[in-house]
């Protein structure tokens, strides 16, 4: 046990300030006054003196793709590229300063056109300076759309002639009838299901290295939705388990599962997850849809037209299919979480969740 006096200590269950704390078996084993928490100490107790610095509770973080993150440390960095001139300017200079061999992927996330000086969406021509033999795939900030070059939408065999699927938009230019490069929501999924998926080290290794960010900026607990990185909910599952079992997971995780169809789901029930299954520093959380996307990528579901482009948005799920999911999720024991938008989508989530009060008990 040890002793931390002389403390500005803010208090999670109330408004007060605490002069001091004690920890036990590293955790808060009390807070209080000075004098309180002085009459605790034992002989040879190590007594801190936090000469008046303040101390917080550690921060939760509700909303996070971490593995994303983790993974997207070590590539470009495209989050604060203010034009589109400019990435492909930094993109160069990443496969040069990293001495990338020709034919090899080149992914990122982060672009934002809201700052662009075009303001505009990066197309195939504009990732084709980058270069013409490297496939180059950029996934906006959002995480609901993004743009490839004309290296890999050839290996994404997207072309002329490739339909919309369902949920998802292969944007096209409506005087050519040419892809421009943009993909929107489960247009995606071509993407996620060509591109060379992390390893469980990898994966580990990622993950590791970024830990010590969150902890630096005070994050001891995380709700996070990895699925878009991890190549298969068992090596996901399997990669944190063992970073708890070798003691190198330092932050409280719950994982957010993103499960968008049946399959999926029972998959899950088979490895015996649901929501609340795990340990202290391990839990499963909630199922996770995407009912539709973000609002700069014009992909939110909206009732009305957007007033700037001719579109509506993306409802991903058609109301009976995610009455459906959310049912079976229910059912088998999942918390639902819904990523939902546009005014559209949210009017469809809650007729989702009302069906669950009118299932017959």
């Amino acid at each position: 046990m040890a002793i931390f006096k002389n403390g500005i200590i803010f208090a999670s269950n109330n408004n007060k300030i605490w002069g001091g704390f004690s920890v036990k078996n590293s955790k808060f084993s009390f807070v209080g006054t000075n004098c309180e928490v002085e009459k605790l100490a034992e002989p040879d107790e190590e007594v801190i003196d936090l000469k008046g610095q303040t101390v917080l509770p550690g921060f939760n973080d509700s909303h996070l793709h971490f593995l994303n993150y983790a993974v997207n440390k070590d590539r470009v960095q495209l989050s604060n590229v203010t034009s589109i001139k400019e990435m492909i300017k930094v993109t160069k200079e990443y496969i040069e300063k990293n001495k990338i061999s020709r034919g090899n992927w080149i992914v990122s996330r982060g672009w934002n056109d809201n700052l662009f000086d075009e303001q505009r969406f990066p197309n195939r021509f504009d990732l084709d300076e980058i270069s013409k033999e490297d496939p180059i795939f950029f996934l906006r900030a959002c995480n609901h759309m993004g743009v490839a070059n004309t290296k890999a939408l050839e290996m994404f065999n997207i072309h002329k002639d490739t339909p919309n699927p369902d949920g998802g938009i292969v944007d096209k230019d409506p005087e050519s009838g040419l892809p421009t490069g943009v993909l929107r929501e489960n247009a995606l999924n071509i993407v996620y299901n060509t591109l060379p998926q992390n390893s469980k080290e990898d994966i580990k290794r990622v993950l590791s290295n970024a830990f010590k960010d969150a902890l630096k900026v005070g994050l001891t607990s995380i709700q996070t939705d990895d699925m878009g990185e991890a190549g298969s909910l068992e090596t996901l599952i399997d990669a944190y388990k063992e970073l708890e079992k070798e003691g190198n997971l330092p932050l409280r995780v719950t994982l957010q599962l993103l499960l968008p169809d049946k399959e999926s789901v029972f998959n899950a029930i088979d490895l015996g997850l649901r929501s609340g299954v795990g340990s202290e520093f391990l839990k499963i959380g909630p199922l996770k849809l995407l009912q539709d996307g973000s609002l700069g990528g014009r992909t939110a579901a909206m009732h009305d037209s957007y007033c700037d482009v001719n579109s509506k948005g993306v409802a991903i799920y058609s109301q009976g299919r995610l009455n459906e999911l959310v049912n079976l999720a229910d059912s088998l024991g999942f918390q639902i979480a819904v990523h939902a938008i546009g005014d559209e989508a949210a009017n469809m989530v809650l007729k989702s969740v009302e069906g669950i009060s009118k299932r017959p008990a």
